[in-house]
């Protein structure tokens, strides 16, 4: 959804509070499963076969071999 840390984090808390207080059962998955999918789709359309991906301060390179 492309929100910032801050308001991801509140969104799941209060999400989270509901689950608990209603009883229902949701699956509610936290991590930035974002950046592998950004990645790979850089290294698809590559033709070095490569990608990269800036979390924080840092950015991180991937590469395919065959």
């Amino acid at each position: 959804m492309g929100l910032a840390l801050a308001e991801a984090v509140c969104r799941t808390r209060a999400l989270m509070g509901w689950k608990k207080v209603t009883g229902h059962r949701m699956r509610v998955d936290f991590p930035p499963h974002l950046h592998p999918w950004r990645v790979m789709r850089q290294i698809r359309a590559s033709e070095l076969r490569t990608g990269t991906v800036d979390i924080d301060d840092a950015r991180l390179l991937s590469t395919v071999t065959t």
